[in-house]
């Protein structure tokens, strides 16, 4: 008799132990969904932010676009026959906070968008002003024209980029560039 309670303790042993270990996995379990969410999660937004960064640097190359082009067919390119002081006045045709570019990605649900940067100075009118003339720099090298006493000298026109780039889902990405391009001077 002493050896049939002695194994029905047993039993009762392994069960509790069964549902502990049953208990424990599925705490285990628990805690592994919780993690893969959480990096689904971190994922989504490396992912926006990823596609607002190449939205704003497809803004950059827009604007560099714009000052490769001073004889642009929409007239939007500097406008270096005016010499600096056309640089220092030229304001650029370019997407606005309000009505931002948007990107063809082939995508439905996903639409980047790039416009000028909210933050950056505004001209006369008050609005910000994505690409601005900021002086002039050194001569560029192996920009001659003729050898003629007064015939024009090529300097660095020294610019500044504004940029911001958006995805759908909310994420922005500001972007600084600084760059010259070389253009005749009177000189």
């Amino acid at each position: 008799m002493e050896t049939t309670r002695h194994r029905s303790r047993e039993a009762g042993a392994a069960l509790v132990v069964a549902v502990m270990m049953l208990a424990l996995m599925g705490v285990i379990g628990l805690a592994s969904m919780n993690t893969v969410m959480r990096d689904r999660q971190v994922a989504g937004f490396q992912s926006r932010a990823r596609t607002a960064l190449y939205a704003g640097e497809a803004g950059v190359a827009w604007a560099r676009g714009i000052l490769r082009s001073p004889s642009a067919p929409d007239g939007n390119g500097p406008p270096v026959k005016d010499g600096e002081a056309g640089l220092i006045a030229w304001t650029p045709i370019f997407p606005t906070v309000a009505s931002p570019q948007q990107l063809n990605t082939g995508a439905t649900n996903d639409v980047p968008t790039f416009s000028v940067d909210p933050n950056a100075p505004v001209d006369a009118g008050g609005d910000p002003v994505a690409i601005r003339y900021l002086g002039s720099g050194e001569e560029c090298e192996g920009y001659v024209m003729s050898s003629e006493e007064g015939s024009p000298k090529f300097k660095e026109a020294i610019w500044d980029v504004r940029v911001e780039g958006q995805s759908s889902a909310g994420a922005t990405v500001t972007i600084q560039v600084t760059g010259t391009t070389c253009y005749a001077y009177s000189g």
